[in-house]
Formats: C-alpha cells, structure tokens, sequence
C-alpha cells in the first residue's frame, strides 16, 4: 500500500506566532494595524455593509464560494485588513498566513457624475451621507450592481498568496465579508476606496448655482436661489460663501 504524505500539522500557536512576525513586519513600515471580525448574528447591520453584501453575492462564479470564507470572518482569522484607494490589503491566518489583495478601478467618471447630479439640492452633509439619511433614490443609484459605487466583476482582481485552485480561496472570501464589516463601521472608506469624494454629493448644488450665475461676489435674494432650484427662501446668501459652507463636516 502506497504510503500517503499528510501536509504537516501546525498548532494553532504556531500559526499565530507567524501571523505576529507578519504584523510586527507591518508595523515596522508604519502601517496601523487594523483586525477585522463579524461578530453579529447577520454578516452585516447598515445599509452599507448588507448593500455589499448583495453586491457580492450577485457577481458571478464569486457569490458561490462566500461562504467557505464564514468561519474566518467569525474567528478573528482576519488580523488585518486596510482599505485603501484602489485596493484592500489583508492578511488572513489560515494553514499560513497568507496576504490577500483586492484591486480595484475608480468609479468611472459618467457613472459618479450621475450620481452627483441624482443627489442636486437632496443632500445637507456629509454626514447625512454617511448614515444613509438621504433620499431612497439616492441611495438605490448609490448601492445599484451596475452603476453604483461597488465595483464590478470588470472592475477587480483579487490575488492570494496560498494554493488553492479555486477562483475565491477561503482567504479571499473572508475578507469580502470583512469588508462589509468594516463598512458597516466606516462608510466614508468606500468612496475612498474607489477614488471619489463624498463631499462632491453636498457641494454639487453649490457648484451648479455657481456655473449657472457666474463667479460674481454679490448678493442673491433667496427668491431668486428658489427660481432656480423650486424651494421658497426669505433671507438673502452671498453666493461666494456657498461652496465653503456646504462642506462643512467632511471628514475626509
């Protein structure tokens, strides 16, 4: 009887301590290390967090394999996952440590620009933005699988360090659940993932009103701001102030 190679075993310690030698490596080079783990009884709680987890499960010979990448997202394996713009950079313990990079495109230019102009006069902050407290439009064109802010199946490579032949390793399913967790926390971190502003969506208005009437510093009555965008005003704005004022909050 021909005699089977088992791949070695390795303790769970020994898996952490490489893990520690590869952050510690991280933390040399300045990076802040930031662990990711689901720990509610659903995979995400906000808008933002299920909005890409419905993008997800949706894109093709990807939605399949999510849930091998479950108990990863659940036990803590996920020691560090950083989204950045165009990428995410994780590291995730497995039989190894492996890296696992997600690459991503920006939003193309036409697809932002009807979102911005979709949210003209609708929004008061960037916080508004943030918490989902805006129009339902608004956030449908924002979460839509073709022409929203998650990235397409064309618009993305993911690359893992271990061996597995599958399209989406474990490793690689569990920082896309990871990701929803980490949006559910800080929204602000998709639009800098993807190479757009969120402030653009409060001062759109502002720049419209701008373009409309020219760079001149002088007085608008609020009844003629009200011809312009259909709401009633009876105070007057310098129109100079406008784009300064309405950015207010950004914390970007």
């Amino acid at each position: 009887m021909a005699q089977v190679n088992w791949p070695r075993f390795i303790p769970v310690s020994e898996r952490r301590a490489k893990a520690e030698k590869r952050l510690e490596a991280l933390r040399e080079q300045g990076v802040s290390i930031q662990p990711e783990r689901v720990t509610g009884p659903e995979m995400a709680s906000t808008l933002w967090g299920k909005g890409w987890w419905r993008h997800v499960q949706r894109l093709p010979k990807i939605g399949k394999y999510l849930p091998r990448g479950q108990i990863y997202a659940r036990n803590g394996s996920i020691r560090h996952l950083e989204i950045l713009p165009g990428q995410v950079r994780a590291l995730v313990v497995g039989t190894e440590v492996y890296e696992v990079i997600m690459r991503v495109l920006p939003v193309r230019g036409t697809v932002w620009q009807e979102i911005k102009d979709l949210c003209l006069g609708k929004i008061g902050s960037v916080q508004e933005v943030y918490q989902g407290d805006v129009p339902g439009e608004v956030m449908d064109k924002i979460l839509d699988f073709n022409k929203g802010l998650f990235p397409l199946p064309t618009e993305f490579s993911l690359h893992c360090e271990c061996s597995e032949k599958a399209p989406v390793c474990k490793h690689k399913a569990a920082i896309l659940y990871g990701i929803g967790s980490r949006l559910d926390n800080y929204p602000e971190l998709l639009f800098k993932w993807r190479g757009v502003k969120a402030r653009d969506l409060v001062t759109s208005w502002a720049q419209e009103l701008r373009e409309r009437l020219g760079e001149r510093k002088h007085m608008l009555s609020l009844d003629q701001a009200g011809d312009i965008f259909g709401i009633e005003w009876d105070e007057q704005i310098d129109i100079s102030d406008i784009g300064a004022k309405s950015g207010d909050g950004d914390q970007e």
